[in-house]
């Protein structure tokens, strides 16, 4: 979200983003992720993924409404950053410079579209309850960092009580 994109932007870390379920309109269109109205469906609009000429025309009043929202909701979201963090840029120019970004969906519930090589599809529906224990080489990335790592769950729940409490930083202190 834009809050995660201002904490990556004020700690001067590249940022990679998450999109949870179906990559909709606005945060698409500020990013290199395609999605041409003629042929990939709208989110939510239930049109089929061969759509004809009336129909594509609902789906581009559909996509032109989403932008709109969105665009709202950008620039009301840009208000409240900027009044916290004056310098952070707006996050429409925050999702033009991402590094990358992981899809939480299933192409079994959402339409294929075209993907840039640096959007990678993580799927995250058939996550496990328990993942079982970390990776060794994740675990020893974590710790090797002397200057720790940051955590983004993306959504996702995890026991908060197995991180140990030295190494929770308090970036607002």
């Amino acid at each position: 979200n834009e809050c995660g994109l201002g904490l990556a932007h004020r700690l001067g870390v590249p940022a990679v983003g998450y999109w949870a379920f179906s990559f909709s309109a606005g945060w698409q269109e500020y990013t290199s992720q395609p999605a041409p109205p003629s042929y990939v469906p709208s989110f939510m609009t239930g049109l089929p993924s061969v759509m004809t000429l009336p129909q594509r025309l609902y789906n581009m009043v559909a996509r032109i409404m989403g932008v709109v929202f969105m665009h709202h909701y950008h620039n009301h979201m840009d208000d409240l950053i900027s009044r916290l963090s004056p310098s952070t840029p707006p996050s429409r120019d925050m999702l033009a410079n991402l590094s990358g970004m992981l899809l939480n969906t299933d192409m079994v519930l959402d339409y294929p579209r075209p993907q840039p090589p640096t959007f990678i599809n993580i799927g995250g529906i058939q996550v496990q309850e328990n993942p079982g224990p970390l990776p060794e080489n994740i675990k020893a990335f974590i710790q090797s960092a002397s200057e720790g790592v940051v955590l983004f769950t993306m959504g996702f729940i995890f026991d908060s009580t197995a991180v140990p409490k030295s190494m929770i930083l308090n970036l607002f202190a």
